[in-house]
């Protein structure tokens, strides 16, 4: 039988993830899909970081952004000083599904799924934004464009968003084939400045591609759809989806420059 413990603190928490088949959860979404998919359970001990305090929280200290990794979803999604700083999160965060799912579904636990077809690490890459994580072995800083896997018994503590350039705008696009439930057949994030920005894509390889953006709209756009990995599948053709890269990349990047335009 699975138990969950719900520490306050961190220390708690690395505590019980230093034992035997214990992993974190948030929300708990993804890990009832696992055990709706599979039938066995996900683990013998879950670790809620729902009342961590290291976890919690959204801060911006001198321009830089700090976002809890137990924030969820359609907090940060409504959180003015993410959207005044960093729209192109606050908008990934908030086309996740729907309103139910986004208030169930953590920042954290959506990053540690390493879902190629998640929408706030694509936003969260082209922002430049890093992850602190923590174990009994100590702790780490790594880009969120670099992570690919948690260690045995490593938490996600918070988020890290460098100062937005002041001359500067950022959009978030994607695609859905169906309706909100479904993942994003392609999606994309772009973060304009006057020395140039990043582009991320989204479900097109086994994490989000990130470019830098030189050129104009449609060299850039063309050129993420020629590195791209699509795969096949309900969702399109990868020669489909390599179409809506340039679209989808073109959207984001246009809207991203207006924004950038108007702040200056």
């Amino acid at each position: 039988m699975t138990r969950v413990v719900t520490p306050t603190d961190l220390a708690g928490a690395l505590e019980h993830l230093a034992g035997e088949r214990a992993r974190p959860v948030g929300g708990g979404v993804g890990l009832s899909l696992v055990r709706r998919d599979t039938g066995d359970p996900v683990a013998k001990t879950l670790v809620s970081t729902r009342k961590l305090r290291e976890s919690r929280g959204i801060e911006a200290t001198d321009g830089d952004l700090r976002i809890g990794a137990a924030e969820p979803l359609e907090t940060i999604a409504a959180h003015p000083i993410v959207g005044a700083l960093w729209t192109v999160v606050a908008e990934a965060c908030g086309s996740v599904a729907t309103g139910r799912v986004r208030r169930a579904v953590t920042i954290g636990g959506n990053v540690a799924a390493f879902d190629a077809i998640h929408d706030p690490p694509v936003a969260l890459a082209a922002a430049g934004a890093k992850a602190r994580l923590v174990s009994p072995r100590g702790e780490r800083v790594v880009d969120v464009a670099t992570l690919r896997e948690l260690q045995p018994g490593e938490l996600i503590v918070e988020f890290l968003l460098p100062r937005r350039p002041p001359v500067a705008g950022s959009a978030y696009e994607k695609f859905l084939v169906r309706g909100v439930w479904e993942y994003a057949c392609v999606s994309a994030a772009a973060v304009v400045t006057p020395e140039g920005g990043t582009l991320a894509i989204g479900s097109v390889r086994h994490a989000p591609l990130v470019i830098p953006i030189e050129g104009d709209v449609d060299e850039v756009a063309g050129r993420a759809a020629e590195i791209a990995e699509p795969w096949s599948d309900v969702r399109g053709s990868k020669e489909y989806k390599r179409r809506m890269i340039v679209e989808f990349a073109s959207r984001a990047l246009r809207k991203a420059e207006h924004r950038a335009e108007a702040a200056a």
